[in-house]
C-alpha cells in the first residue's frame, strides 16, 4: 500500500518498510511489549529467542505461547483499510492505527 510493506514481529512490533528506499519508516509497539511483564525482550526491545526457545520441546509449548502472548506478538498480516492498518496480536487484542 503506497509503496509500503507492513509486517508484525514476535516482539510485539509492527514495522513499515518503504519499498522504494528499502528503509524502515516507522515501528509501532504494543502496550504489552512496552510492559514486557515476562521479560522476554532484550533491553533494546528485540525478541530474546534464546530465553523463549531454550531447550525447546513440545512439553514447553504452553509456556512458549504464554511468553509470546505476554508481549502481544504480531503474527497476523496487517490489513490496510483507507488510512488505517488493522491487525491482531497473539493475546487476542485488535489494533487499529493510522
Amino acid at each position: 500500500v503506497n509503496n509500503m510493506i507492513y509486517f508484525g514481529v514476535f516482539n510485539g512490533e509492527l514495522v513499515a518498510i518503504n519499498t522504494n528506499t528499502k528503509q524502515e519508516q516507522w515501528r509501532f509497539r504494543t502496550d504489552e511489549a512496552k510492559e514486557d511483564k515476562m521479560k522476554v525482550l532484550n533491553g533494546d526491545g528485540t525478541f530474546n529467542g534464546q530465553k523463549v526457545f531454550a531447550d525447546f520441546n513440545s512439553e514447553k509449548m504452553p509456556e512458549i505461547m504464554e511468553m509470546l502472548f505476554s508481549v502481544g506478538a504480531i503474527l497476523s498480516t496487517p490489513t490496510p483499510y483507507e488510512n488505517t492498518l488493522i491487525f491482531g496480536t497473539a493475546n487476542g487484542y485488535i489494533y487499529s492505527i493510522y
